[in-house]
C-alpha cells in the first residue's frame, strides 16, 4: 500500500510545480528565485531517501506502510507474493527468510551498478509487524549469495552485505552504498512489500 498522500516529497513537489507554473509561490509575490534552488535540493533529497540504518555493526532496512489491510489480508498478500523460503506467523507478526533475489538495477542504470550486484543474489530475514492502520517491514541479516561459483570463481560463495555497506567495524553506512546499492535495494524492497 502506498504511503499517505500527504508526504514531505509530495508537499515539496506541489510547491515546486506551483512556483514553476506561476513564477510565484502559492500566489505570493515574485522574488522567490532562491527558493527555487532550495526546493530542488530538498526534493532531490526526499526522493533519494533510503530506509537503511545500522546497529551493532549490522545493516537493516525498515519502512512503515500506511494501509487499511487487516493482518489476515496481509498474510494472504504475503503468501500470494511467494517471497519467502520459510515463514511463520505469530501475534500479528510474519517472519521468514527471503527467497534469493536478483538485484533490480534499473533504478540507477546498469553502468552505475557495482560489480558485486551483478555477481550475487540477495537474501535475508524479514519481519512484518502489523498494527492498526499500518504495517512495518524490517529486513536484516542480509546475505549475498554467488549466482554461479563456476563463472564467478574469484568471488566468495556467500558474504554479509555489511562488507559493502558499512565502514569496517562501525555503524556508519558508506556513501558509495547509499548512492548505488542502497538505492537498488530500497527500490526492490519498497515495491516488494507494497501490498494493495
Amino acid at each position: 500500500m502506498k504511503e499517505s498522500p500527504l508526504t514531505f516529497s509530495g508537499l515539496l513537489r506541489a510547491m515546486f510545480l506551483s512556483y514553476i507554473r506561476s513564477n510565484t509561490l502559492f500566489g505570493l509575490s515574485h522574488g522567490f528565485g532562491p527558493l527555487y534552488a532550495i526546493f530542488i535540493l530538498l526534493y532531490s533529497l526526499s526522493i533519494t531517501t533510503t530506509y537503511f540504518n545500522a546497529a551493532e555493526n549490522e545493516l537493516y532496512w525498515q519502512k512503515v506502510y500506511y494501509s487499511s489491510l487487516t493482518f489476515e489480508q496481509i498474510q494472504q498478500k504475503v503468501k500470494e507474493a511467494d517471497i519467502f523460503d520459510t515463514m511463520s506467523i505469530n501475534d500479528n507478526k510474519i517472519t521468514g527468510d527471503l527467497k534469493l533475489l536478483d538485484f533490480d538495477c534499473k533504478v540507477i542504470g546498469y553502468n552505475r551498478t557495482p560489480l558485486y550486484m551483478k555477481v550475487y543474489k540477495n537474501t535475508g530475514f524479514v519481519m512484518i509487524n502489523s498494527q492498526k492502520g499500518k504495517y512495518t517491514v524490517t529486513c536484516s541479516k542480509m546475505i549475498l549469495v554467488n549466482k554461479d561459483k563456476n563463472i564467478f570463481a574469484n568471488f566468495d560463495e556467500h558474504i554479509n552485505l555489511e562488507k559493502y555497506a558499512l565502514e569496517k567495524g562501525t555503524n556508519h553506512i558508506r556513501k558509495s552504498f547509499e548512492e548505488t546499492s542502497g538505492k537498488v535495494l530500497n527500490y526492490t524492497f519498497t515495491n516488494m512489500f507494497s501490498f494493495h
